[in-house]
């Protein structure tokens, strides 16, 4: 009390009962000013500042059309916006990066722009060019943007995760693509993404926050196992084909069929694959399949094993060569329409077929294991796989011949960096700097005359 008294005093020198009349007004005053004052600083908080209400879907595209796609980027964002999505339940993002030249339309301006699509009819792109700090994007400034940058991706992806939440995110990677090589080339600054950079960048990217849902492509040669592989720790499911994308792509009217009632992720991925079923039905290898990214690395340990048995029957010259021409001729493959150009083939169609040859290799692990990692497949004819899963071969310099080597980035043991997970980790399959044991060495590299 006598602490109390001093201070008291101080103020006036009160009676005892009247300085704690005095304390507790004053105690009462105070705390109901903070409140009046806290309150006014709620009511203040502008419209750009408060928390967006969760959805059930956030749809993320990452659309690099600083190249020759340009024209397919404006067309597929008009889809978009005509899609008739619902916008109750659904926000659809689009990083879009224009080139020169290839597309006048809608102002043609060149830079980069991140979109909130609307719901639209008309010509026009009438989607919302939203701020985003994290890649220095104003709706008001003109920002060119590298595309092949895997900060790029990182930054849209933490944009949309730290402002929007939703019960699923689902990622899609639109352009040019390249297989084990690259995605998202960039005409302004001349490259492309890496797959090894890719990777890295959904990493971090997701930072703080769990895997994607949908991890899904639109282009050419994505489903393959160097990509599935490098992608299966930041997704639950995975999208898209193992060969060319001959027209246009997707057409993204399927958004409007996403939500008419609750839509999980797996059923947003089949209707994107009976989508693109409808848009390839004429094309004989048009396949589109949804994969378990929980599965792949169970799957590439199977399949470590599986090569490292094959390899072991792969004993003289001419074995060599009539694996060689087996795989180039009888077992579906995966190709660009000019050279030079990756040759990828189908793993499962090879299991399929190779024992005809080793009657003595037991397929039935592997066979179940790709019953396990694939989820739903569509197909346009009988030329297309049961489970459409390239894995890359070799690079042909003209029509069936081989380039005298395998590129160091895609050699085991070779000192090149960024080289996608898979050369690190399937060793039975992948040439090797000693060129003696794997699949790939016995192929290509190792010398049966000795």
């Amino acid at each position: 009390m006598a602490g109390y008294g001093w201070i008291l005093q101080r103020i006036g020198g009160f009676t005892l009962k009247k300085n704690l009349n005095f304390i507790l007004n004053f105690v009462f005053t105070i705390s109901i000013s903070a409140m009046f004052f806290c309150s006014g600083c709620f009511l203040q908080v502008t419209d750009e500042e408060k928390v967006e209400e969760e959805k059930e879907w956030n749809i993320l595209i990452y659309m690099a059309a600083d190249n020759n796609l340009e024209s397919s980027a404006i067309s597929d964002i008009n889809e978009m916006e005509s899609s008739g999505f619902d916008t109750s339940k659904m926000n659809i993002f689009v990083l879009v990066d224009r080139a020169l030249g290839n597309d006048a339309s809608n102002g043609d301006w060149s830079d980069t722009r991140l979109l909130k699509i609307v719901n639209d009819n008309s010509a026009a792109i009438a989607s919302t060019r939203l701020n985003c700090n994290e890649l220095t994007l104003s709706e008001n400034t003109s920002v060119e943007l590298d595309m092949a940058n895997k900060e790029v991706l990182e930054g849209f992806i933490q944009f949309v995760m730290n402002n929007f939440p939703a019960r699923y995110n689902a990622f899609i990677v639109w352009g040019h693509g390249c297989g084990w090589r690259y995605y998202s080339t960039d005409i302004n600054s001349q490259t492309s993404l890496s797959l090894y950079d890719l990777g890295i960048g959904l990493k971090r990217g997701l930072a703080g926050y769990r895997p994607f849902d949908l991890i899904a492509f639109d282009t050419c040669f994505s489903l393959n196992l160097e990509t599935i592989y490098e992608l299966k720790n930041y997704g639950s499911i995975f999208a898209g084909t193992p060969g060319l994308e001959i027209n246009d792509g997707w057409n993204y009217n399927f958004l409007g069929k996403a939500l008419k009632s609750d839509c999980s992720p797996l059923m947003l991925g089949q209707i994107i694959c009976d989508s693109f079923r409808e848009e390839y039905g004429s094309y004989e290898y048009g396949s589109f399949a949804l994969i378990d990214l929980s599965k792949v690395k169970e799957f590439c340990e199977g399949l470590n094993m599986y090569f490292s048995e094959i390899s072991e029957c792969i004993c003289n010259r001419e074995k060599q060569n009539s694996y060689r021409t087996f795989i180039k001729s009888d077992v579906i493959g995966y190709d660009a329409l000019s050279y030079p150009c990756d040759h990828y083939f189908d793993i499962y169609d090879f299991v399929s077929k190779v024992k005809e040859i080793e009657e003595d290799i037991d397929n039935t692990n592997i066979e179940n294991l790709f019953s396990e990692m694939f989820l739903y497949t569509v197909c346009s004819s009988s030329m297309c796989s049961q489970y459409p899963l390239g894995l890359y071969f070799t690079t042909y310099i003209a029509d069936g011949v081989c380039d005298v080597s395998h590129p160091l980035s895609y050699t085991a043991l070779s000192k090149v960096s960024g080289k996608c997970s898979l050369v690190n980790d399937l060793i039975s399959y992948v040439p090797t700097t000693e060129g003696e044991t794997s699949f790939l060495d016995c192929l290509f590299y190792k010398n049966f005359n000795l």
